[in-house]
């Protein structure tokens, strides 16, 4: 174990000096250069208004460890985010960066994730346009700046699929003992981690089936594949028993988007799921840009055995293992778009391929053809990021529960608040009001003293139409008589999609 380790950590290097090598110091150039201005964009998004979700994972994280651990209360509880919320809230406090900084650094890890596994699956001109596609995805980059878990997950999943591509040719034994370790975190981030997770795992063995130029023994390889499989399962179990003894993983079961759906219901909500997740892969890329990147990624599947060491595009294992589970299962909601987020590095890196090898095609000489990927490079950069500002989808998101007027609000009922009113509001507004209503030091018997006791009730009512609230739908979730209160009624603030109304209990 300790001569694999060995090999393993030598092959690392091996990359890391081959890529800061003289003939590809243009490369490392333009890597460096996306990673800087990748995370300098997530960094400006990292003060944008707190979500819903994330607000509360910053409650989930304020409870004691052994609570964290142990209650999965709400599916919003991704186990090991959580616990590392909790670590960097006490280390930079309970501000927005305290509970964002896990995510931005997995965000960050991610382009340079996607750089080490488009070199392994094709080579590092492919790797420096993946890693530009990746730094500058409107929807990487909210989930970089969002107190969610889904980034980390996307960085084990990389680290899997980059491990499954040197096993190929390696079958190295301290690599499949990094492997069922980076399985069991992903699958304690998010058991979502079952899909990106299969995906690794077919593309491993249709590759290994297939062949390739090089390739392990079939009889070692698949011993090893089953036993670093069935490690990974021993030790997620181990790590959710606590959860699975005291029964609270069914609340996560037991949510709408988790049920299985009749197959009268299931085709319009695949429909419904696809056409989202597409809008999420192409938000603030212009059409004609968005069709290209679709062509480059077709012409990557069509001449993938030309430009890679692996015989296998990684679709077909999407296709061979994601369509069995969802036509099984019929478990798919518009409402969990993100759940399909890990296909968007491998998009990229398809996307990369096809313009490398489009590149290659053309008349020209090899350090002409450098200069036209570097400079290629450059324009994605400045384009992909002009465009990133300039539509700012991020901002208009509904991801996570957006009300982004939530601290201008708290700041208004500061000014208004008297003795014996009470505040009112449920998702998205209640806990992102609650939050920065802390921040400005409105005392917490108004937020959540008990409405009854109340003279005034003052509520917010979000105007957004997926949230489908209203005046009644807002009254009844606080157990008010709607008909008791309706004549006294009135609205006192308007926000850009939040309405503020108040009416007397008493």
């Amino acid at each position: 174990m300790v001569r694999s380790a060995r090999h393993f950590f030598e092959d690392a290097i091996k990359f890391a000096r081959n890529s800061f090598a003289s003939e590809n110091r243009w490369i490392c150039a333009g890597f460096l250069l996306t990673l800087l201005s990748g995370t300098v964009i997530r960094i400006y998004y990292l003060w944008h208004p707190i979500r819903y979700d994330e607000a509360l994972t910053r409650v989930i994280s304020y409870r004691p460890i052994v609570k964290v651990v142990t209650d999965y209360f709400a599916p919003n509880n991704h186990l090991l985010h959580s616990i590392l919320v909790k670590c960097t809230s006490r280390i930079f406090g309970d501000t927005l960066a305290g509970i964002r900084v896990p995510a931005l650094l997995a965000g960050i890890v991610l382009i340079i994730l996607v750089f080490v596994l488009a070199s392994a699956l094709y080579d590092r001109k492919t790797a420096l346009i993946a890693s530009v596609l990746t730094a500058f995805s409107s929807t990487l980059v909210e989930y970089s700046v969002l107190a969610r878990g889904y980034t980390m997950l996307l960085v084990f999943f990389l680290l899997t699929f980059t491990l499954g591509a040197y096993l190929l040719r390696t079958n190295n034994g301290f690599a499949w003992i990094m492997f069922s370790i980076f399985s069991a975190l992903g699958f304690y981030t998010i058991p979502t981690m079952l899909y990106p997770l299969g995906v690794v795992v077919v593309w491993m063995i249709i590759s290994a089936l297939a062949g390739s130029k090089k390739m392990v023994n079939l009889v070692s390889f698949f011993k090893r594949l089953f036993l670093s499989l069935s490690a990974a399962g021993i030790v997620t179990v181990l790590l959710y028993l606590p959860i699975i003894v005291n029964g609270s993983y069914k609340i996560a079961l037991d949510i709408p988007e988790s049920r299985r759906l009749h197959w009268g219901d299931f085709f319009p909500s695949l429909k419904e799921t696809a056409k989202l997740t597409w809008s999420m892969w192409m938000r603030d890329i212009p059409l004609i840009l968005a069709v290209l990147f679709v062509c480059f990624f077709i012409v990557s599947v069509f001449a993938h055995r030309g430009i890679s060491d692996h015989r296998i595009h990684p679709i077909f294992s999407v296709a061979l293992w994601l369509c069995p589970v969802i036509f099984v299962s019929r478990v798919i909601s518009p409402l969990r778009v993100r759940d399909w987020l890990f296909h968007v590095p491998v998009f990229h890196c398809g996307v990369a391929a096809g313009i490398v090898f489009t590149l290659r095609g053309l008349r020209l000489s090899d350090k002409k053809k450098r200069i036209a990927l570097f400079l290629c490079a450059i324009v994605l950069i400045v384009l992909l990021g002009s465009f990133l500002l300039h539509f700012n989808g991020i901002s208009s998101s509904e991801e996570g529960g957006r009300c982004n007027e939530a601290e201008e609000i708290a700041v208004f009922l500061k000014g208004i608040l008297r003795e014996g009113d009470r505040i009112l509001a449920y998702c998205p507004c209640d806990l992102t009001i609650a939050y920065y209503a802390e921040k400005h030091g409105i005392a917490g018997e108004y937020l959540y003293g008990n409405v009854f006791l109340g003279k005034r009730l003052i509520f917010a009512v979000n105007r957004v139409p997926i949230y489908s609230q209203s005046i009644e739908s807002v009254l009844a979730y606080g157990g008010i008589d709607y008909k008791k209160v309706k004549g006294s009624i009135k609205l006192i603030k308007r926000f850009e999609c939040t309405d503020i109304y108040e009416c007397y209990l008493r």
